[in-house]
């Protein structure tokens, strides 16, 4: 039995103007102990009050 599996998330504070955030989509391959896959980290910023 294959026990590669995928996690997918979002972690940070998202109702907090201008946190930022983690986007993520892993592979993990608990027999070996590997964890590969990509990770964007986006934050919002506010250039009106210039």
């Amino acid at each position: 039995m294959d026990q590669l599996y995928r996690v997918d998330g979002i972690a940070g504070h998202q109702v907090v103007p201008g946190a930022p955030i983690i986007h993520f989509s892993l592979l993990v391959n608990p027999p070996s102990g590997n964890v590969s896959g990509i990770v964007k980290v986006t934050q919002t910023t506010n250039f009106a009050d210039q």
